[in-house]
Order: structure tokens, then sequence, then C-alpha cells
């Protein structure tokens, strides 16, 4: 019979494979859909038309300041996947600035110069109050944006939990009958948990990296495209049965089974935790395994030696 460490280390392993896989998942919604910069569309608007307003512009002034920057920005390729996505990432109140000082002329607005006009002037006055209001506007959008991927999050759990058929209650039940099944997922979790920390300090480096260069910048790019590859081909292999064990239930979802639901929506919420969580967990419970048997093994050393002193 396994001892409850034994089964809770493989349970946990589950939930560390599934949050992966929810992870993978997000990524993909987040970039096809630029949810960030989705977020700080809507800031920037808000901020473009304040700063307007308090330039003593009008609202159409400031929409056609809006436009006529989003415009640029698209025109620099700063598109996401999808045309109308834009990526705001490493949008600057400076960058910001100097495109609505140099947006003249601003078609459909007052500001078209016309003779004795001075729309530069009053740009570069909307420019200003852009440089001074932008912290306030984008701290807002951090907050925004974890609220939303929050909810992604949840989705994405949902996703794969359905689409492993891995309610708690079978994952549980098989981690503690079945042995193999144990040494496998646990040894799965632990090689995707290595390429997941790989991929998390591959991408801290590819955006803070010291060689800025284009070659250098490259090299980080394909690294991390390499280990992110392999990690979703693992996660396609466990999926598609092909490494020695099923992560969920066999036979199939039960839709009119409550206890299948309820074990669905226990883990889609333990899932929904995130990686991070899972492999902390995972590694307290590997060192709680290794201080166990490092006692087990002084406590037989002493039994051994009092023994033979005996």
């Amino acid at each position: 019979m396994a001892s409850l460490l034994e089964v809770l280390i493989a349970f946990v392993a589950v939930m560390l494979v599934l949050a992966l896989a929810a992870q993978s998942l997000q990524e993909v919604i987040k970039i096809m859909f630029a949810v960030k910069s989705q977020t700080a569309v809507r800031a920037l608007r808000g901020l473009v038309l304040e700063a307007a307003k308090a330039s003593k512009l009008l609202e159409s002034d400031g929409d056609a300041i809006f436009k006529t920057v989003v415009e640029r920005l698209q025109g620099l390729g700063q598109n996401g996947v999808r045309k109308t996505a834009l990526r705001l990432d490493s949008l600057s109140a400076e960058k910001l600035a100097s495109l609505i000082e140099t947006a003249t002329p601003v078609a459909g607005s007052s500001l078209e110069p016309t003779v004795g006009t001075k729309s530069d002037d009053r740009l570069k006055e909307v420019a200003k109050r852009v440089i001074d209001w932008f912290p306030l506007s984008w701290d807002a959008v951090d907050d925004r944006y974890r609220r939303r991927m929050r909810g992604y999050a949840i989705l994405s759990a949902a996703i794969v939990v359905i689409g492993f058929n891995a309610d708690a209650f079978a994952v549980l039940k098989r981690a503690r009958e079945d042995p193999s099944y144990r040494t496998a997922v646990t040894g799965a979790a632990t090689q995707l948990d290595t390429l997941s920390q790989l991929q998390r300090r591959l991408a801290d480096t590819t955006q803070t990296g010291g060689d800025t260069t284009a070659a250098g910048k490259k090299a980080r790019a394909d690294s991390l495209k390499v280990v992110t590859d392999t990690i979703n081909a693992r996660l396609e292999a466990i999926r598609a049965g092909q490494t020695g064990f099923v992560l969920g239930a066999p036979g199939g979802q039960r839709w009119d089974d409550i206890k299948w639901w309820i074990g669905i929506l226990l883990s889609t919420l333990l899932v929904s935790l995130g990686a991070p969580f899972w492999h902390d967990a995972l590694e307290s419970l590997f060192g709680l395994k290794n201080r166990i048997e490092a006692q087990a093994k002084a406590a037989a050393i002493v039994a051994a030696v009092k023994d033979k002193l005996g």
C-alpha cells in the first residue's frame, strides 16, 4: 500500500502537468488576442482624450489624435497576431509623446494645419500632459490585466482538465492504487518542471539580456523557442497516451455524472492556481520525503550499532 506522501507527490505531479498545459494554452490566448495590449489600448485612448480635454481641445480632436497614433503604431509594425491587436508592451511616455507631437496633420479634426494656426503647439501641449499623466494611467493597466488573465487562467484550466478528463477524485484514486502510474507521472512532471524553469529563465533573459545585438536577441529567442516546442511536444505526447500512462481517467467524460462534475470543478480550481504554485508544492514534498528517508536511514544505522554493541 502506498504511503500518504507518495500519493500526495503523484497527485501534485498531475496538477503540475495540467497547470503547465493550461499555461501553454493561456500563452496562446494571450498572444493571439494581445490581451495586455488591448487593455493598454483602452488606457491609451482615455489618456489621450483627457490630455486633449485639459488642453482645451474638442473631444473629436482627442479621438482624431488617438486614431492617428494607432495608425502610426500599426505602420511601425506594432500589430499583434490580429491586425487590430496592437503590441504596446514597450510603449513609454516619451515614445507616445513623440508620436503625438509629430502627428500633424491630424485628419478630421480642428488640428488640421491652416494658415495662421499653430496645431504643432497644441499637440506639444497634449504631449506634455501625456508625459505627466502616463504613470497614473499605466499603473492601472497591470491591475486590469492581472484580473483579466485570472479569468483566462480559469478558462484555460477548465479546457485542459476536461480535455484530459482529469477529475480530482479519479486522479487521487489512481495515484493511491497504481504504483507504475505514480512513478510515470512523477517522472514526467519532474522533466516538464525542469524545462519550464529553463523556459522562464530564457524568457527573462530574452527581455533583459545584456547582449542587445540582433544576433544576441535571435539566439535567445531561438533557444526559448526550442524549449517551448519541447514542452509542447511532451504535453502532446502525454495527451496522446504515448508516455506509458494516461493522465486523466480512461473511458471518456461522464457528462451525466454529478460526482465527475464536482471532480472536474475541483481540478479546475486547483490547476488555475498556476504552475509556480505546484512547482513549489512538489519541491516541498520532495524535500519532506528526502528528510524522512534520511531520518529512517539514520535510525536504521543507530539500531544496527546498538545491536552490535548489545
